[in-house]
Formats: structure tokens, C-alpha cells, sequence
């Protein structure tokens, strides 16, 4: 079984408060490293540098420059290109837009604001469905 929570995960967010609350509750479940994007410009240029480590991508939907929906297209098309699994990728919104993220190929939604019990449900779901293992919450 993958220990999801030895790899990296990408934060894309744009408000750094609530990437902070997202990476302390990613800390709880055993995650240790991150990189950090506050839009979706960077988030793909930092994927595609990176991508060989990066287990999970945290995205917000709204944010300047590129939103998250394209940033996850243009993921997906990088990994498509190189041959690469596809990440799982959780939008992250304050709006209900589940569809949209769907559509452009997220895997899973976690509504705004960020609650500890919202994301241990949606890595459970991650865990099950990738058969990775996630360390205990503190």
C-alpha cells in the first residue's frame, strides 16, 4: 500500500490563509512536504517541474490569471502527454460548481470554508480509491 502522506502535495490557492488552514490539516494526516501556488499560471508550470513527486493537488476554482478549471485541464494534458497517471486533484471552491470541476477533470470537491471532518471525508475517498494509505489523524 502507498503511504500518500510521505509524497508532496500542491497547494493552488490564492487567499494564504486558506492555504495555510489546508496545509495544517494536511499536516494531521501525516502529508510533510508542499509547494505552493497562488494561481493556476503557477501551479502548472510548478507540476510540470515537479510532477514526479507530487501525490495530491489541492485547487481552488476561482483564483487571478488562470482559474482552476484550466489549470486542471492543462494538468491533465501535461500527463496525458508524458504518460503519467493522473494526480488526484481536489477542487476547492466557495461556490457550487461541482459539475465544472468534474468536467475538467478533478476528482474530487471540498466546499469552502475547509473543515477538518469535509477533508478527512474527501481523503478517505482518495484513499479507497487509489488504495493509498493515510496516517491517523492526530
Amino acid at each position: 500500500m502507498y503511504n500518500l502522506g510521505r509524497r508532496t502535495a500542491l497547494i493552488v490557492e490564492d487567499d494564504m490563509v486558506c492555504m495555510f488552514k489546508v496545509i495544517v490539516l494536511l499536516e494531521k494526516y501525516g502529508f510533510k512536504n508542499f509547494l505552493k501556488a497562488a494561481d493556476g499560471e503557477d501551479a502548472v508550470s510548478i507540476y510540470e517541474q515537479a510532477h514526479t513527486n507530487i501525490s495530491l493537488v489541492v485547487m481552488d476554482y476561482m483564483m487571478p490569471n488562470m482559474d482552476g478549471i484550466e489549470a486542471t485541464k492543462r494538468i491533465r494534458k501535461f500527463e496525458n502527454g508524458v504518460g503519467k497517471r493522473n494526480v488526484p486533484i481536489i477542487a476547492l471552491t466557495g461556490t457550487k460548481t461541482e459539475d465544472s470541476c468534474f468536467e475538467a477533470g478533478m476528482d474530487y470537491f471540498l466546499q469552502k470554508p475547509i473543515t477538518n471532518a469535509g477533508l478527512e471525508n474527501v481523503l478517505s475517498k482518495i484513499a479507497k480509491d487509489n488504495n493509498f494509505e493515510l496516517a491517523d489523524a492526530v
